[in-house]
């Protein structure tokens, strides 16, 4: 019976791991490209959600332009997009915030992964903060593009570099 049980909350644990295992794994603020990586089980991510300095962009309705891949990625695979031009990226200070499919961009438990570049404080980094993805008042520094160096399990600053 305890086994039982321990396999079933060790499932459930993993499966929540697997539901957030997209990461952003690039973002050019200059050019607004963003590349999103899947480290987990195949799924389609096109209703994930982005916001970056509190302005908000689904994956799904035409709100992004695909430049390579899909939203249904396998594990491994990629997928480029290039952010609402009409809204675009600050290149000299901003955040940017990857979201599940719903729920409040101010709740933790919505969020799957943040970086933020050339000044802390940004938008929803109190948010990152309390869902353990990144440390207060961190940032990336140089100039951009910036690129996660982590193995998808990796969260913060440490994990990111400028090239």
């Amino acid at each position: 019976m305890k086994t039982t049980l321990l396999s079933i909350v060790l499932s459930c644990m993993l499966s929540a791991a697997v539901a957030q295992s997209l990461r952003i794994t690039s973002v050019n603020p200059v050019s607004n490209e963003i590349t999103l990586t899947n480290f987990g089980s195949a799924d389609d991510f096109s209703s994930y959600r982005l916001c970056s300095l509190l302005q908000y962009q689904g994956l799904d309705g035409g709100e992004v332009t695909i430049t390579s891949g899909d939203f249904m990625l396998e594990m491994g695979e990629s997928v480029s997009i290039i952010w609402d031009e009409a809204i675009g990226m600050n290149a000299a200070g901003a955040d940017l915030g990857l979201y599940l499919a719903s729920g409040s961009f101010g709740a933790s438990e919505n969020m799957v992964d943040f970086v933020q570049w050339e000044s802390g404080g940004n938008g929803r980094e109190s948010v990152a903060v309390s869902a353990g993805l990144w440390a207060v008042g961190t940032f990336v520094s140089g100039d951009a593009p910036y690129s996660y160096s982590g193995d998808g399990d990796q969260n913060g600053v440490n994990f990111w570099e400028s090239f």
